[in-house]
């Protein structure tokens, strides 16, 4: 594990300068954080190690990353609300042990299956605008 950022840095002063980001990407967000914080909520067997590799639980992490790094800096209730709204229903989407990204995954046992996208016939062209 790398060295913790101070992820409890204060919100600034001035509206127009941005806090720094408490993590650099989102493997770090999931590295040195999320299963740190998460750990409480499954067992190991409904985690893939390889949970990059699966593209709702990158959706989902990068989701609950960009709305950590909103959170964090709103003063009084900013993380109670991000671990109430975020990380709670997010833990719970990935690791149910029968509707999760993960539920053919069983890395303990050396098995990494990622699930096939769901088959599409492409719309028919000119069916959808694209509005600027």
């Amino acid at each position: 594990m790398s060295q913790e950022p101070d992820w409890t840095e204060a919100a600034p002063e001035s509206d127009t300068v941005q806090p720094g980001m408490a993590f650099a990407s989102l493997p770090e967000f999931v590295e040195d954080f999320f299963v740190e914080v998460a750990v409480r909520h499954t067992l190991p067997e409904n985690w893939c190690r390889q949970w990059w590799d699966h593209e709702e639980a990158v959706l989902r992490l990068e989701a609950l990353w960009d709305a950590f790094e909103t959170l964090r800096v709103e003063p009084g209730t900013g993380t109670a609300v991000w671990i109430r709204d975020y990380l709670d229903p997010c833990v719970a989407a990935l690791t149910d042990s029968e509707t999760s990204p993960f539920r053919k995954c069983r890395a303990r046992h050396g098995e990494h299956v990622v699930e096939e996208p769901w088959p599409v016939t492409p719309a028919p062209a000119g069916m959808f605008q694209r509005y600027a």
